[in-house]
């Protein structure tokens, strides 16, 4: 029903938009679309085929593959000895992707990765999938994103202290989680990108405080998508701040001067901001209805899982808004995929439910006549 709701309602405001339907507005329901086909495909009990082990070791399999033809083309181009992490970023940009699509995904490998180290009981996937699991947690540490880099260590902390709490010897337990925390705080600190000076003058922060002075003229019902798009875009490049701050300096990189002057590039770099200026405080409201549905889902020998790929979300979220390096699709199929694994999708159970709680009523006359049998009798 969420994922629903995130797509009906942007041509549902479009009823109501002054402006005709842009470039951007037909961007978005195409990419939100797939929202709606996997919350039809839900709702429906359409996905009793799937499984989640099954999409985990396709996911493993696509994730070293990119890692294969990242490091050969770097190779081909660049020496095998010379080796520079922007550089790779670059070649991995030109030939998979960008770095925050890569990311999501490499981390929802290692997720699902460690869901099958925990479930399937084999020596050979014991053995060889911790190494597949360190490489793609490597691979996502050499990346420039720091959505993904920040979201790979927070898991793997998570999985750990998880894990780790199964030790009964404690001395053991606090050496092991010492020895993680050590190394998380170790290339914390040693990515230039989280600097904190780096950090406080990032542009992004021009482009929310633009946002929420926008957000503020119309908090409830929004600007709608075409409208937002149109009227975002030519006052952004009015507004002396953010050109100054922001804008400057992303024409003076190559691949977005290209794009020009496009929502594709000049966007909030926020999923809240951005469903609160297009839908107000509805849409706010109905993301953080998809966001606390996501929570509430897993059973509880699942949540782990689910709840660091919402982790790697909801991180994501803050930097780029649903679309192009946020992809719907990617998030609810994999949605999808919890749901029918470990949601709680199961009919008799819920039918068993609703029949222990239907017999409350009679349970509660039953011992009220009982009270009074005893009352009587003394």
């Amino acid at each position: 029903i969420s994922m629903f709701l995130l797509f009906i309602m942007i041509p549902l405001w479009q009823l109501w938009d002054t402006t005709a339907p842009t470039e951007y507005y037909y961007h978005q329901l195409n990419r939100h679309t797939a929202f709606a086909i996997i919350g039809v495909v839900g709702c429906l009990g359409f996905s009793n085929k799937l499984k989640l082990e099954y999409a985990g070791y396709a996911m493993l399999l696509t994730s070293l593959y990119m890692l294969i033809v990242n490091t050969y083309y770097y190779c081909t181009q660049y020496g095998v000895l010379n080796f520079d992490y922007i550089l790779y970023n670059n070649v991995r940009a030109q030939y998979i992707n960008s770095h925050m699509v890569v990311n999501l995904y490499i981390n929802t490998t290692i997720i699902l990765g460690v869901y099958i180290l925990k479930t399937v009981d084999k020596k050979v996937v014991k053995v060889v999938l911790p190494v597949v699991l360190l490489l793609l947690f490597s691979y996502v540490i050499l990346s420039v994103g720091r959505s993904g880099f920040l979201s790979a260590l927070l898991i793997v902390l998570i999985v750990s202290i998880s894990y780790l709490a199964e030790y009964h010897n404690k001395k053991v337990l606090y050496i092991l989680l010492t020895i993680v925390f050590f190394v998380i705080s170790i290339l914390f600190l040693a990515n230039p990108r989280l600097d904190m000076d780096v950090m406080l003058h990032n542009p992004r922060l021009v482009v929310w405080e633009y946002s929420l002075q926008k957000i503020a003229e119309k908090p409830i019902l929004g600007y709608g998508v075409s409208t937002f798009s149109s009227d975002y875009l030519q006052q952004m490049y009015q507004d002396e701040s953010t050109y100054n701050n922001f804008i400057r300096g992303l024409l003076s990189i190559p691949d977005f001067a290209a794009v020009g002057k496009s929502m594709m590039t000049h966007h909030p770099h926020n999923t809240f901001l951005t469903e609160w200026i297009e839908f107000g405080i509805i849409g706010l409201l109905v993301l953080v209805f998809f966001m606390v549905s996501v929570v509430m889902m897993p059973k509880r020998e699942y949540r782990l899982y689910v709840w660091c790929f919402l982790l790697a979300v909801f991180i994501q979220m803050m930097f780029e808004p649903l679309g192009d390096h946020l992809q719907p699709q990617f998030i609810a199929v994999v949605l999808l995929l919890f749901q029918r694994s470990c949601g709680h999708s199961n009919r008799k159970e819920l039918s068993y439910m609703g029949s222990k709680a239907a017999e409350i009523p009679s349970l509660l006359v039953r011992e009220r006549t009982q009270t009074a049998a005893k009352d009587h009798v003394r």
